[in-house]
């Protein structure tokens, strides 16, 4: 889910309504749309190198090695399908290992 957030104006909502299929959520007070890779790129947002799913199937002892790993690569200014590329490779790994911790895996492992 993407949150859109913006004053309140009349023109806005209209134009928002027109170019988009966003929800107004009365408890939130605030505009979403689905996340996906259309609303990302009309938004002007980076796109996700991962899936949610992908994200779930890592042990949660584990999630915060592929952020950081995925956070790496791109800080090193590699290309988005580089980085989608690796990032798959790295998850599948940490999905094989479920719950061993990927800061103790070794080459004799």
């Amino acid at each position: 889910m993407i949150w859109i957030l913006f004053p309140y104006n009349q023109n806005l909502i209209s134009e928002l309504k027109k170019q988009t299929s966003a929800k107004w959520i009365t408890t939130n007070k605030k505009w979403y749309v689905p996340d996906n890779p259309h609303y990302r790129n009309l938004f002007g947002m980076e796109r996700n190198y991962y899936g949610k799913k992908a994200l779930l199937d890592i042990d949660p002892i584990n999630r915060p090695a592929f952020t950081r790993f995925v956070e790496q690569l791109k800080l090193k200014g590699y290309n988005p399908s580089t980085v989608k590329t690796y990032s798959v490779e790295f998850a599948q790994l940490l999905k094989s290992m479920k719950q061993y911790p990927v800061e103790n895996l070794s080459a004799g492992k």
